[in-house]
């Protein structure tokens, strides 16, 4: 079985510098959003302000390291 995705097979093609941020930002909504859905929310704009919002955590505790 073939678990390799189209963005898997996509990002072979992806410069370096933008490869990590794009995964980052992927792997962070789609962990989201199988948070959101486990507690029964399935609302796209709610799913984009939360990723957001877990960025911006992430920048505000790096900035205080």
């Amino acid at each position: 079985m073939d678990a390799t995705t189209a963005f898997d097979q996509r990002l072979e093609f992806v410069s370096p510098e933008w490869r990590d941020p794009l995964i980052d930002v992927i792997d962070t909504l789609e962990n989201v959003q199988i948070g959101l859905k486990s507690i029964g929310i399935d609302d796209p704009l709610l799913l984009m302000e939360a990723v957001r919002l877990v960025f911006d955590r992430h920048d505000k505790a790096a900035a205080v390291k």
